[in-house]
Protein backbone atom coordinates (compact mmCIF):
# COMPACT_ATOMS: atom_id res chain seq x y z
CA UNK A 1 0.00 0.00 0.00
CA UNK A 2 1.72 3.16 -1.25
CA UNK A 3 -1.00 5.76 -0.72
CA UNK A 4 0.20 9.06 0.72
CA UNK A 5 -1.88 10.82 3.35
CA UNK A 6 -1.09 14.29 4.63
CA UNK A 7 -1.78 15.38 8.20
CA UNK A 8 -5.01 17.19 7.29
CA UNK A 9 -6.44 14.06 5.65
CA UNK A 10 -5.37 11.88 8.58
CA UNK A 11 -7.01 14.29 11.02
CA UNK A 12 -10.25 14.45 9.01
CA UNK A 13 -10.44 10.64 8.84
CA UNK A 14 -9.95 10.33 12.61
CA UNK A 15 -12.68 12.91 13.26
CA UNK A 16 -15.09 11.33 10.76
CA UNK A 17 -14.69 7.82 12.21
CA UNK A 18 -15.26 8.51 15.90
CA UNK A 19 -18.38 6.36 15.86
CA UNK A 20 -15.99 3.52 14.97
CA UNK A 21 -17.95 0.35 14.15
CA UNK A 22 -21.07 2.44 13.47
CA UNK A 23 -19.25 4.38 10.76
CA UNK A 24 -19.14 3.11 7.17
CA UNK A 25 -15.99 5.18 6.59
CA UNK A 26 -14.34 3.43 9.55
CA UNK A 27 -14.78 0.09 7.78
CA UNK A 28 -13.75 1.51 4.41
CA UNK A 29 -10.52 3.08 5.68
CA UNK A 30 -9.54 -0.13 7.46
CA UNK A 31 -9.43 -1.99 4.15
CA UNK A 32 -5.85 -3.06 3.50
CA UNK A 33 -4.50 -1.76 6.81
CA UNK A 34 -3.05 -3.33 9.95
CA UNK A 35 -5.37 -1.99 12.68
CA UNK A 36 -5.94 -2.10 16.44
CA UNK A 37 -9.25 -3.18 17.76
CA UNK A 38 -10.11 -6.88 17.52
CA UNK A 39 -11.13 -7.50 21.13
CA UNK A 40 -14.01 -5.15 21.71
CA UNK A 41 -15.86 -4.55 18.47
CA UNK A 42 -17.85 -6.58 16.00
CA UNK A 43 -15.95 -5.80 12.88
CA UNK A 44 -14.71 -6.86 9.49
CA UNK A 45 -11.00 -6.77 8.69
CA UNK A 46 -10.47 -4.97 5.43
CA UNK A 47 -6.86 -5.66 4.46
CA UNK A 48 -5.20 -3.27 6.88
CA UNK A 49 -3.17 -4.63 9.74
CA UNK A 50 -4.88 -3.40 12.89
CA UNK A 51 -3.04 -3.02 16.17
CA UNK A 52 -4.85 -5.96 17.69
CA UNK A 53 -3.51 -8.11 14.85
CA UNK A 54 0.03 -6.73 15.06
CA UNK A 55 1.53 -9.53 17.15
CA UNK A 56 -0.08 -12.32 15.12
CA UNK A 57 1.03 -10.74 11.86
CA UNK A 58 4.58 -10.18 13.11
CA UNK A 59 5.00 -13.91 13.79
CA UNK A 60 2.89 -15.20 10.89
CA UNK A 61 4.58 -17.95 8.88
CA UNK A 62 1.86 -18.74 6.35
CA UNK A 63 0.68 -16.94 3.24
CA UNK A 64 -2.96 -17.87 3.75
CA UNK A 65 -5.31 -19.00 6.47
CA UNK A 66 -7.57 -17.27 8.98
CA UNK A 67 -5.24 -14.37 9.82
CA UNK A 68 -4.80 -13.28 6.21
CA UNK A 69 -8.51 -13.86 5.60
CA UNK A 70 -9.36 -11.65 8.57
CA UNK A 71 -7.10 -8.85 7.38
CA UNK A 72 -8.57 -9.04 3.90
CA UNK A 73 -12.18 -8.84 5.03
CA UNK A 74 -13.38 -12.06 6.60
CA UNK A 75 -16.18 -11.56 9.11
CA UNK A 76 -15.18 -11.88 12.76
CA UNK A 77 -17.67 -13.81 14.96
CA UNK A 78 -19.46 -11.60 17.48
CA UNK A 79 -18.47 -13.34 20.70
CA UNK A 80 -19.92 -12.92 24.18
CA UNK A 81 -16.73 -11.13 25.27
CA UNK A 82 -17.01 -8.66 22.40
CA UNK A 83 -20.65 -7.96 23.20
CA UNK A 84 -19.78 -7.43 26.86
CA UNK A 85 -16.96 -5.11 25.87
CA UNK A 86 -19.28 -2.92 23.81
CA UNK A 87 -21.84 -2.86 26.59
CA UNK A 88 -19.38 -1.90 29.33
CA UNK A 89 -16.85 0.24 27.49
CA UNK A 90 -18.46 3.59 28.30
CA UNK A 91 -18.95 2.67 31.96
CA UNK A 92 -15.38 1.44 32.33
CA UNK A 93 -14.04 4.56 30.65
CA UNK A 94 -15.97 6.71 33.13
CA UNK A 95 -14.59 4.65 36.03
CA UNK A 96 -11.03 5.14 34.77
CA UNK A 97 -11.64 8.83 34.13
CA UNK A 98 -12.80 9.32 37.71
CA UNK A 99 -9.86 7.38 39.15
CA UNK A 100 -7.23 9.19 37.12
CA UNK A 101 -8.93 12.59 37.11
CA UNK A 102 -8.57 12.71 33.34
CA UNK A 103 -11.15 13.33 30.64
CA UNK A 104 -11.19 10.65 27.96
CA UNK A 105 -13.08 11.25 24.74
CA UNK A 106 -13.97 8.86 21.91
CA UNK A 107 -11.62 8.78 18.94
CA UNK A 108 -11.67 7.47 15.41
CA UNK A 109 -9.20 5.63 13.22
CA UNK A 110 -5.61 6.88 13.37
CA UNK A 111 -3.69 6.09 10.18
CA UNK A 112 0.09 6.21 10.15
CA UNK A 113 1.39 8.92 7.85
CA UNK A 114 4.73 7.18 7.38
CA UNK A 115 3.28 3.70 6.85
CA UNK A 116 -0.38 4.06 5.77
CA UNK A 117 -1.02 0.31 5.93
CA UNK A 118 -0.87 0.69 9.73
CA UNK A 119 -3.83 2.04 11.67
CA UNK A 120 -5.29 1.98 15.16
CA UNK A 121 -8.56 2.73 16.94
CA UNK A 122 -7.95 3.14 20.68
CA UNK A 123 -10.92 3.16 23.04
CA UNK A 124 -10.39 6.84 23.73
CA UNK A 125 -7.85 9.61 24.17
CA UNK A 126 -7.05 12.30 26.70
CA UNK A 127 -4.60 15.19 26.39
CA UNK A 128 -1.51 13.01 26.64
CA UNK A 129 -2.52 9.36 26.33
CA UNK A 130 -4.67 6.71 24.68
CA UNK A 131 -6.84 4.30 26.62
CA UNK A 132 -7.39 0.63 25.80
CA UNK A 133 -10.18 -1.22 27.62
CA UNK A 134 -10.60 -4.96 28.01
CA UNK A 135 -13.68 -6.60 29.53
CA UNK A 136 -12.97 -10.32 30.06
CA UNK A 137 -15.88 -12.57 30.95
CA UNK A 138 -13.99 -14.55 33.61
CA UNK A 139 -10.94 -14.34 35.85
CA UNK A 140 -9.38 -17.08 33.73
CA UNK A 141 -9.67 -15.12 30.49
CA UNK A 142 -8.46 -11.99 32.28
CA UNK A 143 -5.02 -13.61 32.22
CA UNK A 144 -5.07 -13.34 28.43
CA UNK A 145 -4.61 -9.60 28.92
CA UNK A 146 -2.80 -9.11 32.19
CA UNK A 147 -0.87 -11.40 34.54
CA UNK A 148 1.24 -10.51 37.57
CA UNK A 149 0.89 -6.84 36.72
CA UNK A 150 2.21 -7.26 33.17
CA UNK A 151 0.29 -7.08 29.91
CA UNK A 152 0.46 -9.90 27.38
CA UNK A 153 2.78 -9.81 24.37
CA UNK A 154 -0.20 -9.47 22.04
CA UNK A 155 -1.62 -6.53 24.00
CA UNK A 156 1.81 -4.89 24.15
CA UNK A 157 1.97 -4.90 20.35
CA UNK A 158 -1.56 -3.49 20.20
CA UNK A 159 -1.07 -0.55 22.54
CA UNK A 160 2.41 0.32 21.27
CA UNK A 161 1.00 0.52 17.74
CA UNK A 162 -1.88 2.63 19.04
CA UNK A 163 0.58 5.09 20.55
CA UNK A 164 2.63 5.13 17.37
CA UNK A 165 -0.36 5.81 15.11
CA UNK A 166 -1.90 8.43 17.40
CA UNK A 167 1.35 10.20 18.30
CA UNK A 168 0.77 9.70 22.03
CA UNK A 169 3.58 8.68 24.36
CA UNK A 170 1.46 6.98 27.00
CA UNK A 171 -1.34 4.42 27.23
CA UNK A 172 -3.65 3.49 30.09
CA UNK A 173 -4.30 -0.22 29.66
CA UNK A 174 -7.46 -1.02 31.59
CA UNK A 175 -8.86 -4.45 32.39
CA UNK A 176 -12.26 -4.64 34.06
CA UNK A 177 -12.98 -7.37 36.59
CA UNK A 178 -15.09 -10.25 35.36
CA UNK A 179 -17.67 -9.10 37.93
CA UNK A 180 -17.24 -5.40 37.11
CA UNK A 181 -20.99 -4.89 37.16
CA UNK A 182 -20.93 -5.62 40.91
CA UNK A 183 -17.41 -4.58 41.96
CA UNK A 184 -16.74 -1.62 39.68
CA UNK A 185 -13.07 -2.60 39.81
CA UNK A 186 -10.66 -1.93 36.95
CA UNK A 187 -6.95 -2.73 36.86
CA UNK A 188 -5.07 0.17 35.27
CA UNK A 189 -1.53 -0.15 33.94
CA UNK A 190 0.29 2.91 32.64
CA UNK A 191 2.45 2.05 29.64
CA UNK A 192 5.00 4.35 28.04
CA UNK A 193 5.88 4.45 24.37
CA UNK A 194 8.84 2.27 23.42
CA UNK A 195 10.30 3.53 20.12
CA UNK A 196 12.85 0.72 19.79
CA UNK A 197 10.19 -1.94 20.25
CA UNK A 198 7.88 -0.20 17.77
CA UNK A 199 10.64 0.13 15.18
CA UNK A 200 11.33 -3.60 15.40
CA UNK A 201 7.61 -4.44 15.29
CA UNK A 202 6.98 -2.26 12.24
CA UNK A 203 9.91 -3.82 10.40
CA UNK A 204 8.37 -7.25 10.97
CA UNK A 205 4.91 -6.06 9.93
CA UNK A 206 6.24 -4.46 6.75
CA UNK A 207 8.13 -7.61 5.87
CA UNK A 208 5.05 -9.80 6.30
CA UNK A 209 2.91 -7.25 4.49
CA UNK A 210 5.16 -7.21 1.43
CA UNK A 211 5.31 -11.02 1.31
CA UNK A 212 1.66 -11.81 1.99
CA UNK A 213 -0.50 -9.04 0.63
CA UNK A 214 0.79 -6.53 -1.91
Amino acid sequence: MKETLNTDVIKSIEEATRNQNKSSLWYEMRYGRITASKALWYEMRYGRITASKAHEVSVCQTADGSLVAAIMGAKIPDTAAMKRGRRLELLVRKTVSNKLKKKFTPCGLFISQEFPMLAASPDGVCSDAVIEIKCPTSEKTKKNYIKDGQISIKCKAQVQLQMYASGMKKCYFCVADANYEESGNVDIIEITYDPDYVKSLINKLRSVWKCRHY
